[in-house]
Order: structure tokens, then sequence, then C-alpha cells
């Protein structure tokens, strides 16, 4: 998951597919992609996502040209499906972690005091959307 969107956006693709009931509402927002290109958004619609037990109300972009769908922050966060974590201050909050994500501190987030470098080819590719 992209935790890194700022918005909901949907590929047209899926928005047809699921013939989805709502209409499209033109938007004055300008969405840039990742080589500072301007996206083609071709409009907004507001849908009730779920996700087990929880829900939130979204606005949802559907972009036209959009290889993937990406959750926005806000949706991720009220669906409980990225959980932040700034600090674990006692060892009550530490071993409750531990304990709730057994593989969050194994491999390379178990590294201590020791330099580490992360290899990337040079085929990899950066891939982020953001609303200016």
């Amino acid at each position: 998951m992209n935790s890194g969107a700022d918005v909901t956006v949907i590929t047209l693709t899926v928005y047809q597919q699921r013939k989805l009931q709502s209409t499209l509402k033109s938007t004055g927002k300008v969405f840039m992609g990742p080589c500072n290109y301007k996206m083609n958004c071709i409009g907004t619609f507001t849908s009730q996502l779920r996700h087990e037990d929880k829900t939130t109300t979204e606005e949802i972009f559907v972009v036209k040209g959009l290889e993937r769908s990406l959750f926005g922050r806000q949706a991720a966060h009220s669906l409980n499906l990225l959980n932040c974590v700034d600090a674990l201050n006692s060892n009550e909050m530490k071993e409750s972690v531990k304990e709730k994500y057994p593989n969050l501190f194994t491999g390379l987030g178990q590294i201590k005091d020791q330099e580490y470098d992360i290899k990337v080819t040079h085929e990899a590719t950066r891939f982020a959307i953001t609303v200016p």
C-alpha cells in the first residue's frame, strides 16, 4: 500500500468495470504525477468505503491513464489499514507491539549500531502521487 497518496484515486477502467451509480462531478484540483506531469482527472464522486467493521466516506478521484488505484492516507487510517507508530517509550508498549506484530522487529528492522547499505538497481523507478 502506498501510504504517501494525498487522496484516494481509481483508474477510469475500475470506475467503468464497477458500473458505479455515482455521477462524476468535475473538480478544479490538479494532480501531478511522479515526474511532475499533469494527470488527467476526469471527475470525482463520494462513496462509502468499508473494511471489516470500519467504514469511511471519501471523495474519490477518477484518473484516466492511471496505472493502479491508490488509497489516500486518510482513508487507509480510517479503515485501520495503516497505522503509524512514532516511538515506543515504555517496555510495556514495546512488548504489546511485539506481541501483536511479531515480524515487525526482525530482519532489517532489527539492525542496531551498524550501517546498512540498501542496494537499488539503476532500473528502479520512484513512484508517488501528490496534490499541490
